[in-house]
């Protein structure tokens, strides 16, 4: 997943430091970086997220039937009395989940959304402040520039409520994975303590 345009030269702000939540550590918001205010970009770089998201959903979709698969079978063999080790076909699906979960780490995508979503909502508040300067102004003009303004202003908005629906995407996504790779891990353990005896 290529991270959005427009963060190749942005610094962390390490004083921004954020805990983790759901086991996911949220990585500090970058800042410094210069912020568009052209629709065009906001609404393309709202549209790459948003793909973004439908991609991971598909892929999140076929992790969690690959777990749900592999956790039928160990409750089966939790069950069965016969069982004195883990199969080796079923450790080997149980690692290579547990790999390509591991591989799934969201974080620097979760940043760097959010870093663009407060780019887009500061923009958005530019344009709510230029809105309540026209609606104040004597300008005969005004009328006519809170039209075209207000356009913007309501695809800008549409555009930012769309970030922030792919932002919660992303933490939903990796707060999944990393209870996904926790449950793997258990998994595994009980094969390690099984196979010991």
């Amino acid at each position: 997943m290529p991270p959005p345009d427009g963060f190749a030269s942005a610094h962390t702000d390490t004083s921004d430091v954020r805990g983790a939540v759901g086991g996911v550590d949220f990585l500090p918001i970058l800042t410094d970086q210069a912020c568009s205010q052209r629709l065009g970009d906001i609404t393309e770089q709202a549209d790459t997220l948003a793909a973004q998201s439908t991609t991971l959903e598909a892929q999140a979709l076929e992790l969690n039937a690959r777990f749900a698969a592999l956790e039928e079978r160990n409750r089966a063999l939790e069950i069965d009395q016969d069982v004195t080790e883990c199969p080796a076909d079923f450790l080997a699906a149980v690692e290579e989940l547990q790999s390509d979960l591991a591989k799934g780490d969201l974080g620097a995508l979760v940043q760097e959304a959010e870093t663009f979503s407060v780019c887009a909502q500061a923009g958005l508040q530019d344009l709510n402040d230029r809105m309540a300067a026209l609606d104040a102004s004597t300008d005969p003009n005004a009328a006519n520039d809170r039209l075209a303004v207000g356009s913007v202003l309501r695809r800008w908005a549409t555009a930012d409520v769309q970030v922030s629906r792919a932002v919660s995407s992303f933490v939903f996504f990796d707060q999944r994975r990393v209870r996904l790779e926790t449950a793997t891990g258990l998994m595994l353990r009980r094969c390690e303590i099984l196979g010991g005896y």
